[in-house]
């Protein structure tokens, strides 16, 4: 690994060093404890043992992005991609995004091949996201639905008061209702005692974290419902939250209409506004970001979706004809949106 000598604490002393078989674990227990500096040094000292395997070059890929180098990221996942396309695909998109090729200024959205959705069915859809094989997951107010490309149900699973919708690494939905969240095939129960919970994500190291708008607070629960930690915000009005590869989380607010980037630790990191970058969103309706920290904002005001970099750079966004009223994205390649007026679900090519 290149740039070592750019860490001035690097080599750790030998006290703090774990042993060979611990590195890798003592480095991902760094990372997504806010210490990315530490988890950069033991993925160096791990290299010798470890520097061609998969887990470490995935590790890698995580640990620059924790320290905002994209490119270093891309080459680690450029390297797993001979064993795992996802990873490549991953490259690629963090080169096109960095590169003199980024994201056209206007996303053109096709029309998918289901047909509309009753204007009445689509006022009552929350959340969209898609599906790895190509189906589509809708989040109403009182259920999970899939369905396929030719529009067919698949599946609908119940789901009280349906608030807020999203995927986890693996593709897998993650879907908060009023007393539980669905996780893939899992049910996971909501603590008693939240305020207003509004919010989830899944986290990479395993957890979910769960925003309570009411309390303005951020918890982390495990698979089981338990409450491994909180922390307040200072936010006025908190509405979303993601995080990324490397663990950092996401905060959209209402109020200021911007995104507020936190380290795993939950120490600020950076702010995201459009309107400084003189793409202002307007009634901000809904946030999606991927596995490198790029941000997609859904203007409810201009019903479009506008794409922003990691850094807070502004891509993109979609045209006044598609009328966006919900959007998802797997994180790569493939953004879902829905027309509320028409009913029709389109695709975002990124």
């Amino acid at each position: 690994m290149a740039a070592a000598g750019q860490i001035s604490t690097y080599p750790p002393s030998p006290e703090n060093r774990p042993s060979t078989g611990d590195l890798l674990p003592a480095a991902r227990l760094a990372l997504y404890s806010g210490r990315a500096e530490r988890a950069y040094r033991l993925v160096l000292l791990a290299q010798p043992e470890e520097g061609s395997s998969a887990s470490w070059l995935d590790l890698c890929a995580r640990v620059y992005l924790a320290l905002d180098r994209p490119m270093r990221m891309a080459d680690c996942l450029a390297s797993l991609g001979a064993s795992d396309p996802r990873a490549l695909k991953m490259a690629q998109a963090v080169m096109q995004r960095l590169g003199p090729s980024p994201p056209p200024a206007v996303l053109s959205v096709k029309p998918a091949s289901m047909p509309p959705f009753d204007r009445s069915v689509a006022r009552r859809v929350v959340g969209i996201e898609p599906a790895p094989d190509g189906s589509v997951y809708l989040l109403t107010e009182n259920a999970l639905v899939r369905i396929d490309r030719t529009g067919r149900q698949l599946s609908s699973t119940p789901l009280a008061r349906g608030k807020d919708m999203t995927l986890d690494e693996e593709g897998k939905v993650v879907a908060l209702g009023e007393s539980q969240i669905l996780w893939g095939d899992a049910v996971v129960p909501i603590p008693a005692g939240l305020d207003k919970p509004v919010s989830v994500a899944a986290s990479p190291e395993g957890s979910l974290i769960l925003l309570d708008r009411g309390a303005r607070r951020l918890y982390r629960l495990d698979r089981h419902g338990k409450v491994l930690g909180s922390v307040a915000l200072s936010l006025r009005n908190p509405a979303w939250v993601r995080v990324d590869m490397a663990g950092r989380i996401y905060i959209a607010d209402k109020s200021t209409e911007a995104v507020h980037v936190f380290r795993a630790d939950m120490s600020p990191l950076r702010n995201i506004d459009p309107a400084a970058e003189g793409h202002p969103v307007r009634r901000m309706e809904g946030m999606e970001v991927d596995f490198a920290g790029d941000v997609m904002l859904l203007d409810g005001r201009a019903r479009r979706a506008v794409l922003f970099s990691g850094d807070g750079r502004y891509l993109s966004a979609t045209g006044e004809a598609a009328r966006v009223s919900a959007m998802g994205w797997d994180g790569l390649d493939s953004v879902v949106v829905l027309n509320e007026k028409s009913g029709a679900v389109g695709r975002i090519a990124l």
